[in-house]
């Protein structure tokens, strides 16, 4: 699976990576490889008692009740 982390340079050091998506996905270290490392553990963390699966809503468009209604209409 391929994820898109985002990476912040901060100036007192240190180094911040977010899961894109994810917001409450993240991670700093010292460098780029210990934030990721921190980050693939925290993901770990997030998601080992969770389940993910797809949940279907109808389509909610209220707008078209009105549609055309001033068609007519001069």
């Amino acid at each position: 699976m391929t994820m898109y982390v985002l990476i912040e340079h901060h100036p007192e050091g240190t180094i911040t990576a977010s899961l894109i998506g994810w917001p409450a996905i993240t991670a700093q270290g010292g460098t780029e490889a210990e934030a990721l490392h921190a980050l693939r553990r925290s993901f770990a963390a997030q998601l080992g008692d969770a389940k993910i699966f797809p949940l279907e809503f109808e389509e909610a468009r209220p707008w078209l009740q009105t549609a055309g209604m001033f068609h007519d209409d001069p």
